[in-house]
């Protein structure tokens, strides 16, 4: 039967417009993700640029355990975003979810982050010991602002995401200003993420 039919074509024009905005979003995540580093090599030597993609790579770790949840969530707040209780109530459990893994993770970093750094990396990176919370807290705070972009996303609630870029802009200050040292740095980051966050809670969760 599906041979014998003829093609007819679709109108997927408001597809595009909708993939755009979610295009828009996860470069403006991945750009945050990659910056730190990326800036890193440039700031400090070899040696401390080296100890910081460590550091970084370990705070990583919390965003990439938790973007499973916010794919997750996207097609089924999708499913249901036409029912606004349901999509806040499925909001509201990823954003729980999320937050109870970046706590219980942060307080690995902040317990026993010897131990953590030398199973994985070994005794010569446990310079970067105190500053292993913040590298936790600043990717914490990206995780939690992916997850509230991708709901606005599903909710179409992101019509103008090209105004997101403010917030690479913020980053890209932040760590032009503050790169004295790694502790400096690393809590720059720290701040930018968490202008992301609550920047991208305000856009979302704000009444249309």
């Amino acid at each position: 039967n599906i041979i014998k039919e003829k093609s007819e074509n679709a109108n997927i024009k408001e597809a595009y417009s909708e993939n755009i905005h979610y295009f828009i979003v996860m470069l403006i995540i991945f750009v945050i993700f990659s910056l730190d580093i990326l800036f890193a090599k440039r700031f400090f030597s070899a040696d401390i640029a080296g100890q910081y993609a460590v550091l970084s790579m370990l705070g990583k770790m919390i965003f990439l355990a938790t973007l499973a949840i916010s794919k997750a969530m996207f097609p089924l707040v999708c499913e249901n975003n036409g029912c606004e209780k349901k999509s806040k109530s499925l909001f509201k459990k990823s954003f729980l979810i999320v937050s109870f893994l970046c706590v219980l993770v942060i307080l690995g970093f902040a317990l026993i982050p010897k131990f953590i750094i030398w199973i994985l990396y070994g005794n010569q990176y446990l310079l970067i010991t105190p500053y292993l919370a913040y590298s936790g807290l600043a990717f914490s705070f990206l995780s939690l602002g992916n997850l509230t972009l991708i709901y606005g996303l599903s909710t179409n609630r992101l019509k103008k995401s090209y105004l997101l870029f403010v917030f690479v802009i913020i980053t890209l200050g932040l760590l032009f200003l503050f790169h004295q040292n790694i502790l400096e740095y690393v809590l720059a980051f720290m701040v930018s993420n968490l202008i992301l966050f609550v920047g991208s809670l305000f856009i979302v969760l704000r009444k249309r």
